[in-house]
């Protein structure tokens, strides 16, 4: 499956001072500490999302306040340019293939392409009411993007941005994913209580598939033919080459989930009972076996994984709000907190580029983006 990358210090040690005792300070905008955390980057006014492209080593950060996109080098964490993309823009994601971004403008009903190694504007594509996610298959080059107020999806070519076909789905979508192997696409349609398989290459409905009450996110592991939904009460595991589910998990509550494709783990985060933090459990997509339950720490978010590094980055917030938030790393094999790194205020989203083991986390309320090194022990 080509994914769109949509779309985690306080280490043991305490290693937040430099060799000389403090931050130190490369560049304006630019704040760089030893350990985990790399450095801090200043970008937009409310930075909402974040996704990197390992073709082009290039990280988009969506600041939906100004709404601009900052293009940072994932090496350095420079900002090399800030593109204006037009009014409420709301999400973003990436198909390295056709070195394409893509910015979806809810309240226009558009999409805006960009070139992920210029940063340039390169079209628009006309959509449908209120896009909220976007999927790419890198077989078809088709992108599908889940128009939530018309209840539709609207099939582009990612390449070229002609619109190929507008397909009625279930009632209020919200997310989307591909599985290359099957050919199949998958629209959750949160209002519905349903989700929709589509055939990547003709857009047509091939099946709905009944998954219970307000279904929120889908992780497709399209090796082993598994995806796991999430509801909002409920764990669901689906066989994504007939469209039927195969079984309900024992995780409850669910929060947040990704996926190692290396190992075929599958890492749900659910609520925490009582007091105590939240917790992930690791499950073997190929048989919905919950190998083991983990400490994800406290008000997951989100999370994802980097393959190369074997680690799994989750993000915890302050449910009120007032304190800088944290992320935790675990090893992805175990399941072992490696490090608990503090990053900004409302962390709110992460994306990984597995190329230099760099985790980019977006901090909303400060207007920054936390670089951290997921491969450092």
């Amino acid at each position: 499956m080509r994914m769109i990358y949509l779309t985690f210090i306080l280490a043991a040690c305490s290693c937040w001072l430099s060799s000389s005792g403090g931050v130190v300070r490369l560049r304006p905008g630019v704040q760089v500490s030893a350990g985990p955390l790399i450095r801090t980057v200043r970008v937009g006014h409310g930075p909402q999302y974040v996704v990197a492209d390992p073709r082009t080593a290039h990280v988009f950060v969506l600041n939906s306040d100004d709404d601009t996109v900052s293009m940072l080098d994932a090496r350095s964490g420079a900002v090399l340019r800030t593109v204006p993309v037009g009014a409420n823009a709301q999400e973003i994601g990436v198909d390295p293939a056709t070195t394409h971004a893509f910015v979806l403008n809810t309240k226009l009903g558009r999409v805006t392409i960009l070139n992920t190694r210029t940063g340039t504007v390169v079209r628009h594509v006309s959509v449908g009411k209120g896009p909220v996610a976007i999927a790419v298959d890198d077989r078809t080059t088709h992108a599908f993007v889940v128009n939530g107020l018309s209840n539709s999806v609207t099939m582009f070519d990612a390449q070229t941005g002609a619109v190929l076909r507008t397909i009625a789905v279930g009632m209020g979508p919200t997310a989307v994913a591909v599985d290359n192997v099957s050919g199949h696409a998958f629209t959750v349609n949160s209002g519905a209580g349903d989700m929709s398989m589509l055939d990547t290459r003709t857009g047509r409905v091939l099946r709905t598939i009944r998954v219970g009450k307000n279904p929120l996110e889908i992780a497709v592991d399209a090796d082993r033919g598994r995806a796991i939904v999430l509801t909002l009460t409920n764990t669901l595991l689906l066989d994504t080459h007939v469209g039927a589910i195969v079984e309900q998990l024992p995780l409850a509550g669910p929060t947040a989930v990704a996926i190692d494709r290396r190992t075929g783990h599958a890492f749900v985060c659910v609520g925490a009972t009582g007091n105590g933090p939240d917790q992930a459990g690791i499950v073997d997509t190929r048989t919905g076996r919950v190998v083991r339950m983990v400490s994800a720490g406290p008000g997951t978010l989100t999370e994802a994984v980097d393959d190369h590094a074997g680690r799994v980055v989750i993000i915890n917030t302050d449910p009120l709000g007032s304190a800088p938030g944290h992320v935790t790393i675990l090893d992805a094999h175990t399941g072992r907190t490696i490090h608990t790194v503090t990053v900004g205020q409302a962390p709110n989203a992460l994306s990984i580029d597995d190329v230099t083991s760099r985790a980019f986390v977006v901090n909303t309320d400060s207007n920054t983006v936390s670089v951290i090194d997921t491969a450092f022990s």
